[in-house]
């Protein structure tokens, strides 16, 4: 694939688990996989503390890095060729969930958000948890993460859609460090899809501005659909130790 051409996705075989991306005459074949067990749960369980975190301000929604990761695309522009933004990932329902629910999704979340931050937000967390209560709605292939500013991260992708996601966060109830490199295809969805929609009240529903629709939109969100799968996690090795039980 010429890397100073734009590449684009030209197919999606959900059954066959197979994505194709197309650069001029060029296509290149890809795995689709889900995503791993232990991240999904994270991040399905994104709003339920531990028993030992302080649920009084909420904080352990914000403390968890697990929806945090690094993005990594390919800069062909420049000297150093990868760079990295923090982007803040969502799962996702499936299209078709979509189609019949973002009206309704988007009318709930603006009803929570024009409420006082903290006094909205016990809602706020009902309306996670009940929008990701039955698993068989979530697609497992793919996440979310919205563009905020279009800038390098976002011409990166318009060139090559190959994008790499590092996830790492520490876990209280083994204890350990743990860690995925998931390697994606990002489709860009651009205002106005179903699919951006979903993605933008997510963004609002933790955030304390407001969601106001006749604001300017984000240039796009991102579907990042899961090709490879490598796990990162820092285990107790001889001569070293991942937590912090020792201090």
């Amino acid at each position: 694939m010429n890397k100073h051409m734009k590449s684009t996705i030209k197919f999606i075989d959900r059954e066959r688990r197979r994505i194709e991306l197309a650069s001029e005459k060029i296509i290149a074949s890809y795995p689709l996989n889900s995503i791993p067990d232990t991240l999904y749960k994270e991040l399905l369980n994104l709003t339920e503390p531990s028993d030992d975190e302080n649920t009084a301000d909420y904080s352990y929604i914000y403390k968890s890095m697990a929806h945090k990761p690094t993005l990594c695309t390919y800069s062909q522009t420049s000297p150093f060729v990868i760079n990295c933004a923090a982007k803040r990932v969502r799962l996702t329902l499936t299209d078709s969930e979509l189609e019949k629910r973002i009206d309704k999704i988007e009318g709930d979340v603006l009803s929570v958000v024009s409420r006082p931050f903290e006094e909205s937000m016990e809602e706020r967390i009902d309306l996670y948890r009940n929008l990701f209560l039955e698993e068989e709605k979530i697609d497992r292939l793919r996440l979310g993460v919205v563009e905020m500013y279009g800038g390098r991260t976002y011409q990166n992708i318009l060139r090559d859609r190959r994008v790499t996601l590092s996830f790492h966060w520490f876990r209280k109830e083994q204890p350990r460090n743990v860690g995925f490199q998931l390697n994606c295809i990002a489709e860009v969805i651009f205002p106005g899809e179903p699919f951006y929609r979903f993605m933008r009240a997510m963004l609002y529903l933790f955030g304390r501005r407001y969601l106001n629709l006749g604001f300017k939109d984000y240039p796009c969100v991102y579907r990042l659909w899961v090709s490879e799968v490598t796990e990162k996690s820092l285990d107790h090795r001889t001569g070293f130790v991942s937590d912090n039980s020792s201090s």
